[in-house]
């Protein structure tokens, strides 16, 4: 009996996010100076999020990625 190929196992993604917050100043640009990570636990949020997804093959997860991505839309 042969091995299952690697695709064919549960896979796991795991997406990481990096949260810098700045003021938009009068022209447009950014001010430089980031709002704190203090600040930012005062609104229960922090710099980091760590997003999984499990798919039970590649193509699954792979697929779960692109809804979870795509539902990534402020408006």
């Amino acid at each position: 009996m042969s091995e299952p190929e690697a695709y064919q196992f549960p896979h796991y993604a795991q997406i990481n996010f990096h949260i810098d917050v700045f003021k938009v100043m009068p022209d447009g640009s950014l001010d430089p100076k980031k709002v704190s990570k203090r600040e930012l636990e005062k609104y229960g949020i922090n710099e980091t999020a760590i997003f999984g997804i499990s798919g039970f093959d590649k193509a699954d997860c792979i697929k779960k990625i692109k809804e979870v991505l795509g539902g990534l839309k402020y408006e």
